[in-house]
């Protein structure tokens, strides 16, 4: 593992929209699939009682009767704590979906900026993720892929320079 080049930051201090349609999107996807399950527990717990209210029909049960007043009672009080779990559960998955597409999210901002640096040839150092974020194959890949380019490169100067330095001196002995 490289050394790390950025200063780190508190969990609370540091920045977890990085990439904003990315993050929104992951999240989106994680409450929607989250929303379907409870909306299908839902319906399938209404259902439940539905067909319960049918059979007491089926019985001859009156309106009236105490099956259909507890009926009723269960069916609130499954309502209520499916919309207390869905509050619950919208909040939970969006702090997880924020912080598990920060850690994909992250890397690929670290690459990009340090490719812009690299471009601009300002690196001095390699490039490295914070060690929870996902993709760490990625800096050591990209690491030894710019080590081979910079020796390439040192060497083609390398050749250049003696090239050049023969060449002066084959037209000063001439």
């Amino acid at each position: 593992m490289t050394k790390k080049n950025y200063p780190e930051t508190s969990f609370f201090r540091r920045k977890y929209l990085i990439n904003r349609g990315f993050q929104i999107r992951f999240i989106a996807y994680t409450i929607g699939i989250a929303l379907a399950v409870i909306l299908t527990v839902f319906l399938t717990s209404n259902y439940f009682f539905w067909a319960f209210a049918e059979r007491g029909k089926s019985l001859g049960l009156d309106e009236s009767h105490v099956f259909y007043v507890f009926l009723g009672q269960q069916q609130s009080f499954m309502n209520q704590l499916l919309v207390g779990l869905s509050v619950f559960y919208f909040f939970l998955l969006s702090g997880f979906g924020l912080v598990l597409s920060h850690r994909v999210a992250g890397p690929m901002h670290r690459l990009n900026r340090h490719m812009l640096s690299v471009a601009k040839g300002e690196v001095t150092s390699p490039l490295s993720f914070r060690k929870n974020d996902y993709f760490q194959e990625l800096s050591l890949s990209y690491n030894a892929q710019y080590e081979y380019l910079k020796y390439g490169i040192n060497a083609t100067n390398r050749k250049a320079s003696a090239q050049e330095h023969e060449s002066s001196q084959l037209k000063e002995s001439s």
